[in-house]
C-alpha cells in the first residue's frame, strides 16, 4: 500500500497495523507438536518446544516477526543485491562484497556440515519462511516504504562470511602503513603505527607502495557508509553517499573492541563463576543482538536444550550466553588473518597474472548487478588469483591487490556456536572450538562446577616469511603460509592462579608463546583498568561486576594530564587559567555532567589534528580511524617528544623539543577553550562531556521528518571514551558523537539461575509502535539491565505475552 512519508500518524497506524501476533495461537505448516512461545515485560521470547526441528523452526519464526527487515538487508548485504531494491546509490556496496565472496564456495560448505547441523539450519529457515509466507498483507512498513516483498530464505542466506569480515577485516591498515611508507619512509611509519611486541617492518626488497592512494581502500570505506574523501563533516553516518537506508549495518570500525572476564568459585560472593560479556561494535538500528532463551528435547538422550544469551537474527543458535551448565562470553582476538599481495598483471591481458611459474590466467566470475530503475544489470568481472579476490586494482591495471583471508579456506564457515550452545564442560566447550575458523574470537568460559577458562579460537595462519605487516609481492612464493598453527597453540588457559581472566583485545600472547596470533592489538587501557580492579577486590557480585561494565575512569587521562598542566603552568592566559581550574583536582573519570572530562577530550582531539595533520595531509582521516594507535602514537610524543612533528604546530621556534610539545599542548587548550565556549558559553558549569558525547539510534528509514520521529531513538548524553571499560568511543576524524557501544551486556550468575542479568541496546523488536521497539534504550543509556531470567516459575511470574504455534489442521 502507498504511504505518506510525511504523515506521521498515519506511518504510526500502519506501524500498529502490521505488528505480529504474540498472544493467542498462531497454526503453521512444517510444525511438528505445540510450541510455547512466552514473552517476558522487556521482550525476551522463551521457546518451549519438544522437538530440535520445533524449537528452531521457532526460532526463525520468532526472529521474522520482530527483525525481519534487518534480515532482509542483512541477507542482501551478504549477497550484494541492495542495488535490486535501492537503486545506483548501493551498487558500489555490491560490487565489493561479490568481490570479498561473502557467499562464493557456500554450496560446499553446506555439503561439509554434518545432518544435525544441516536439519537445525533448515528448520529455522523454514520458521522465517513460514512467517513470512502467513505476513504478506502484513509485511513490517520498511517494506511498504522501499515497495517490494522479501524472496523465500534458503540455508545459503543464513551462511555468510561478512559478519566474519566485520570483525576480522583487518587488510585496509596494511594498506594505510604501506602509504605511510610511501610517505614517511619505514621509521616514521612505525612511530604512527606501533607494534607489539616491537617488531621492525620487513618491506619485501624492490617493492614501491608509491602507487597507493585513498582509492585503495574506497570501495571498504564506503562499505562501511563513509565516504571515500573521508570528509563528512557534520552530517549524520545514515546520509553517507552510496548507502542509502543502511544505517546501523554501515557503523565503521573506529573504536571497537570488547571486554569480558570471569571470576572462579574463590573470588565469587555466591561460591560460584561470575563470568562478565559486553561485546563493542559499531551502532545499528535496530541492534545487532537479538535475546532469546531456547528450551527443548533431549539431544543426546540425557540432556536437555536450554540456553539463553543474545542471537543473530538471521542465523540459528545462541551466539553469547550461557546453558544449564556453562556461560560464555566473546571479545575479538584481534589476529591477523588477512594479507594483501602484490599481483603483476600482463597489460595486454588483464586476466593473465605473474607466478614463480610463469604467468597464470585468473578465475573469473561474471557477476550481474540487478539494479532498480535500471533496464539491464550492471555487469562486472571479478578476478581470483591464487591468492585471492582482487581487491584494487592500479590506474594503468598492471598491479593488483588479492587478499588473502582464512575464511575464504574450506571449512571456515562454521556453525560451531550450535555445538558450543549443548557444551555441558571444558572438553565439550573446547571441543566445539576446534574448527572454530573466523572470525578469530576470545571464548571466555566459565561452569557450575567453579572452573574458567579462555582459549582464542581461530584459524591461524603461518607465514613462511615476514609479520604480515604490509603488502607483500604475490609473483614469488616467499610469502606463501605454510597451513595453520594447530589447536593447541591457541592462547588458552584453564583456570588461573589469580582467580579470574580477562581480554579487552589486548594481547594473549608472549615470548614463550607457540605461534605470535598478531602483531597488532588494543591499546590495552580497558583491559588494565579491569585486571586492576578485578585484583584489587577480594570478593565479587553481580553488582560489583556491573559496576565494572560502566566503568568510565580513564587511564590515558591519567598519564595526559600532567603534561597539560606542565604545560600551562604560570601562564596567564585565561584558557591555561581554566585548565588549571578544571584539570587540577579532577579524578580522571569521564562522567556526563563532568567539564573536566569536556576540556580534556577536546584538547585531545585538537592535540591529534595539530600534531598529525601537517605531516599526513589527506592520510590523516585514514590514520585517526585507529583510534589505539593515534593514541599510543600521541602519548609517546607527550613521553619523548619529536621536532619532526611537533614544529610545524607549535608557533614557535625552538631546539628544545619539549619546549615544542609544550607550546603545541598550550594551542589545544586555547583552541579546546574557545571551541568549548561557543558551544556552550563563557559559564565552565555549563560544560558537560555528555553535551559533546551523544548516541543517537538512526534508522536508514529516516528520510523526512515525520519517518525520523518514527523511527529513530535518542539523542541521549554518555560518559566514558573508547578507551574506558564501558568503551563509548567517538570517531576521530568526526565528531564527539559516540560510534562504538557495548552492543550487549551479560552477567551470569552460574550459582543462581535467576539472578543474571543482560541488556541490549535500544529494544528487542525492530518494528516501531511495538511496546519493546526503545524500552530498553533508557535502561541501556543509565548502565541498567534486566533479569536474564532461566527457570520456568521465574519467567511465568513476569509474562507479558505468550502465544502457542500449532501444526496447521
Amino acid at each position: 500500500m502507498a504511504i505518506d512519508a510525511s504523515d506521521l500518524e498515519a506511518l504510526r497506524s500502519e506501524a500498529r497495523r502490521v505488528l505480529p501476533q504474540v498472544a493467542g495461537e498462531i497454526r503453521l505448516r512444517g510444525i511438528e507438536q505445540p510450541i510455547k512461545v512466552v514473552r517476558d515485560r522487556w521482550g525476551v521470547p522463551h521457546v518451549f518446544a519438544k522437538s530440535t526441528r520445533d524449537l528452531f523452526f521457532a526460532q526463525g519464526f520468532v526472529h521474522a516477526q520482530d527483525r525481519l527487515w534487518q534480515m532482509e538487508l542483512r541477507r542482501r548485504i551478504s549477497s550484494g543485491r541492495l542495488a535490486e531494491v535501492f537503486g545506483p546509490g548501493a551498487l558500489k556496496r555490491d560490487v565489493f562484497a561479490r568481490t570479498l565472496g561473502f557467499q562464493r564456495g557456500l554450496a560446499q560448505e553446506w555439503d561439509s556440515y554434518d545432518e544435525e547441523t544441516r536439519a537445525i539450519v533448515e528448520a529455522y529457515v523454514a520458521g522465517v519462511n513460514a512467517f513470512v509466507a502467513d505476513h504478506l498483507d502484513r509485511l513490517p512498513i520498511e517494506f511498504q516504504l522501499v515497495g517490494f516483498a522479501p524472496e523465500p530464505w534458503t540455508f545459503l542466506d543464513a551462511l555468510t562470511r561478512a559478519v566474519a569480515y566485520n570483525q576480522g577485516g583487518i587488510w585496509p591498515r596494511k594498506i594505510l602503513r604501506a602509504r605511510l611508507i610511501a610517505r614517511l619512509g619505514v621509521e616514521r611509519a612505525r612511530q604512527l603505527m606501533p607494534t607489539d611486541p616491537d617488531v621492525a617492518i620487513e618491506v619485501p626488497d624492490g617493492l614501491d607502495y608509491g602507487w597507493l592512494g585513498a582509492d585503495a581502500v574506497a570501495d571498504h570505506l564506503e562499505s562501511l557508509g563513509y565516504p571515500a574523501d573521508g570528509e563528512l563533516g557534520a552530517r549524520n553516518l545514515d546520509l553517507a553517499p552510496g548507502a542509502p537506508w543502511l544505517a546501523g549495518e554501515a557503523a565503521g570500525d573506529a573504536a571497537v573492541g570488547s571486554n569480558n572476564w570471569a571470576v572462579d568459585s574463590f573470588k565469587a560472593l555466591g561460591g560460584k563463576p561470575l563470568l562478565a560479556s559486553d561485546p563493542h561494535l559499531g551502532i545499528a538500528h535496530p541492534s545487532h543482538w537479538y535475546e532469546m532463551h531456547l528450551i527443548g528435547p533431549t539431544y543426546d538422550g540425557k540432556r536437555f536444550y536450554n540456553v539463553a544469551g543474545c542471537s543473530t537474527p538471521g542465523q540459528p543458535g545462541i551466539v553469547i550466553g550461557r546453558n544449564a551448565r556453562i556461560a560464555w562470553g566473546l571479545t575479538n582476538a584481534s589476529a591477523d588473518i588477512q594479507d594483501v599481495y602484490i599481483e603483476e598483471f600482463d597489460p595486454n591481458d588483464p586476466l593473465r597474472y605473474r607466478t614463480p611459474a610463469g604467468w597464470a590466467l585468473a578465475d573469473t566470475g561474471e557477476e550481474a548487478f540487478a539494479v532498480r530503475g535500471a533496464r539491464e544489470p550492471e555487469r562486472r568481472t571479478i578476478r581470483i588469483t591464487r591468492h585471492g579476490p582482487i581487491v584494487h586494482t592500479s590506474a594503468d591495471r598492471r598491479l593488483g591487490l588479492a587478499l588473502r583471508w582464512t575464511a575464504y579456506e574450506p571449512g571456515s564457515v562454521f556453525m560451531g556456536v550450535l555445538r558450543i550452545n549443548r557444551a555441558a564442560n571444558w572438553e565439550e566447550f573446547t571441543g566445539a572450538l576446534r574448527e572454530w575458523a573466523a572470525p578469530p574470537m576470545n571464548f571466555l568460559y566459565a561452569d557450575v562446577d567453579g572452573h574458567i577458562g579462555h582459549v582464542a579460537a581461530g584459524r591461524y595462519p603461518i607465514r613462511r616469511c615476514g609479520k604480515g605487516l604490509v603488502p607483500v609481492p604475490g609473483w614469488t612464493d616467499d610469502y606463501e603460509w605454510d597451513g595453520f598453527a594447530p589447536f593447541e597453540h591457541c592462547p588458552q588457559t584453564l583456570n588461573a592462579s589469580d582467580h579470574f581472566i580477562a581480554t579487552a583485545n589486548q594481547r594473549t600472547t608472549s615470548a614463550s608463546s607457540p605461534h605470535p596470533v598478531s602483531h597488532e592489538w588494543d591499546a590495552g587501557f580497558r583491559a588494565a583498568r579491569i585486571k586492576s580492579r578485578l585484583h584489587e577486590q577480594r570478593r565479587w557480585s553481580v553488582g560489583d561486576m556491573a559496576e565494572l561494565q560502566s566503568d568510565v575512569l580513564s587511564l590515558p587521562a591519567q598519564s595526559i594530564v600532567p603534561f597539560v598542566l606542565g604545560a600551562v603552568d604560570g601562564d596567564g592566559d585565561d584558557a591555561a587559567a581554566i585548565a588549571r581550574e578544571l584539570f587540577g583536582g579532577w579524578n580522571f573519570v569521564l562522567d556526563r555532567g563532568s567539564a573536566a572530562a569536556a576540556l580534556y577530550e577536546a584538547t585531545l582531539h585538537r592535540w591529534f589534528a595539530n600534531v598529525f595533520r601537517p605531516r599526513l595531509g589527506d592520510l590523516f582521516h585514514h590514520y585517526v580511524d585507529q583510534s589505539s594507535a593515534v593514541l599510543l602514537s600521541a602519548m609517546r610524543l607527550l613521553e619523548r617528544p619529536d621536532a619532526f612533528w611537533l614544529a610545524a604546530a607549535a608557533g614557535i621556534r625552538s631546539e628544545s623539543a619539549a619546549e615544542l610539545r609544550d607550546a603545541v599542548l598550550r594551542r589545544c587548550v586555547r583552541e579546546a577553550v574557545a571551541e568549548l565556549q561557543q558551544r556552550f558559553g563563557e559559564d565552565v558549569g555549563a560544560w558537560r562531556w555528555g553535551r559533546l558525547h551523544t548516541i543517537y539510534f538512526a534508522h536508514g528509514a529516516a528520510r523526512t521528518p515525520a519517518l525520523k520521529r518514527l523511527f529513530n531513538v535518542g539523542p541521549f548524553e554518555m560518559p566514558g571514551d573508547g578507551f574506558t571499560p564501558n568503551n563509548t568511543g567517538q570517531n576521530f576524524r568526526f565528531s564527539y558523537r559516540q560510534v562504538a557501544l557495548a552492543s550487549y551486556r551479560q552477567i551470569v550468575d552460574l550459582g543462581n539461575p535467576d539472578a543474571s542479568l543482560a541488556i541490549h541496546p535500544i529494544g528487542q523488536s525492530g518494528q516501531p509502535e511495538s511496546p519493546h521497539y526503545s524500552d530498553l534504550a533508557p535502561l541501556w543509556a543509565r548502565g541498567e539491565y534486566h533479569p536474564m531470567l532461566f527457570t520456568r516459575g521465574a519467567i511465568e511470574a513476569v509474562a507479558e505475552a505468550t502465544v502457542m504455534l500449532l501444526p496447521a489442521e
